[in-house]
């Protein structure tokens, strides 16, 4: 009899399941998912971030070169812009044209400017330095770009004097 006990045990020792129920993979996959959230949130702010980084590098690259090119010019080819937004046309000039002088002397190489995506706006302004002074050697050349839904802003200026 004892053996029979012995062996009834063993067969139900070896009859139990060796799987998981529905529940405990659910439980599972639930957990898993509740884990990966804040990793997968991580990548979205992650693009966010490098397309809002893409958009101040290309900001400041057009505005590095739009005033390297006017540094280039001389001194008296440069003329005096009031508070100006400027706007590019199709060709790629620029409305109002801050190198008209120096193009009605044939003393301008041509520019190879990438078109702004259109939610950039270009504001130009060239004036005397110090500001208010009438016969002054020296021309501040100010450029502001906005963009992107937050009003991201940049400004670079630089001074250009005669020589």
């Amino acid at each position: 009899m004892q053996n029979s006990i012995k062996r009834d045990l063993f067969r139900d020792m070896t009859n139990i399941r060796l799987g998981f129920s529905m529940i405990e993979i659910a439980l599972v996959v639930i957990i898993l998912g509740l884990a990966l959230l804040p990793i997968l949130s991580t990548f979205s702010s992650s693009h966010q971030n490098t397309r809002v980084t893409l958009e101040e590098i290309i900001a400041t690259n057009f505005a590095s070169e739009l005033l390297e090119a006017l540094q280039a010019l001389p001194y008296d080819q440069i003329q005096l812009i009031p508070n100006n937004d400027l706007t590019m046309d199709s060709l790629g000039n620029f409305i109002p044209d801050p190198f008209a002088v120096a193009k009605s002397k044939n003393n301008f190489p041509g520019l190879s400017f990438k078109k702004l995506p259109q939610n950039f706006k270009v504001n130009l302004t060239i004036e005397p330095f110090p500001l208010g002074s009438l016969n002054s050697m020296i021309k501040a050349l100010t450029l502001n770009i906005k963009w992107g839904a937050r009003n991201q802003e940049i400004q670079l200026m630089t001074l250009k004097g005669a020589m």
